[in-house]
């Protein structure tokens, strides 16, 4: 897992070049990434706005690719994460991936992560 760039300037994301074999399980079982952290709704005015993200295990994928508690991840390739729903869809569509980005709310700030899956 190499991290090429942590600039959080505006307008660029944070890129995280990992190996498909290093997430091959994960992507193939989804409740190994489930006992990673907590996750549970975030909710703004009432609406979902995304996933909370918190006690990320210290040796967990989220934590290598720049996660912290209380995180909150907001986009997967774009598309909104407003239920759990949209959080499976996403998922199950990242074993194809090449890249995948999250875009992930800390505190006021919303960060980009760009994660490419290489062979």
């Amino acid at each position: 897992i190499n991290v090429v760039n942590t600039s959080s300037g505006a307008g660029q994301a944070d890129r995280i070049d990992i190996s498909k074999s290093e997430v091959a399980g994960l992507l193939q079982d989804p409740s190994q990434l489930l006992q990673q952290a907590l996750y549970k709704p975030a909710r703004e005015e009432d609406k979902v706005i995304g996933f909370s993200v918190d006690n990320i295990q210290e040796e967990s994928i989220l934590r290598t690719i720049g996660l912290e508690d209380g995180d909150v991840i907001m986009r997967i390739n774009g598309e909104d994460i407003d239920g759990p729903d949209k959080l499976l869809v996403m998922y199950t569509g990242l074993t194809e991936a090449e890249a995948v980005t999250l875009d992930v709310k800390r505190g006021e700030e919303i960060k980009s992560i760009l994660i490419r899956l290489n062979e």
